[in-house]
């Protein structure tokens, strides 16, 4: 299962290099991915040693929930920036 995490991980980091040509691009991408592909890795491996799913199911759905709430902030910083950025609201005036 390491192995073949580090197969795909080494394909699509040569893909990457290939394809992408700004540094910058290349390093999030690569660094993306890598980390995507971990995530999955270590997930399978616990779906495998765990006899019971259902339980890793539910810890998934608390972890993610975790994280959503953690970030929530930060993903309004988001947005806010985003509609000031590109969205033209008149302001009213006071008189």
């Amino acid at each position: 299962m390491i192995l073949l995490a580090y197969v795909i991980n080494s394909l699509a980091g040569n893909f990457i290099l290939k394809r992408v040509l700004p540094a910058k691009d290349r390093y999030t991408l690569r660094k993306t991915v890598s980390i995507l592909i971990t995530v999955l890795a270590l997930a399978s491996f616990f779906a495998i040693w765990i006899e019971r799913t259902s339980t890793l199911i539910i810890a998934y759905g608390i972890l993610s929930a975790g994280i959503a709430i953690a970030l929530q902030d930060l993903l309004r910083s988001i947005a806010g920036g985003i509609m000031d950025n590109y969205i033209q609201i008149p302001l009213k005036q006071e008189t």
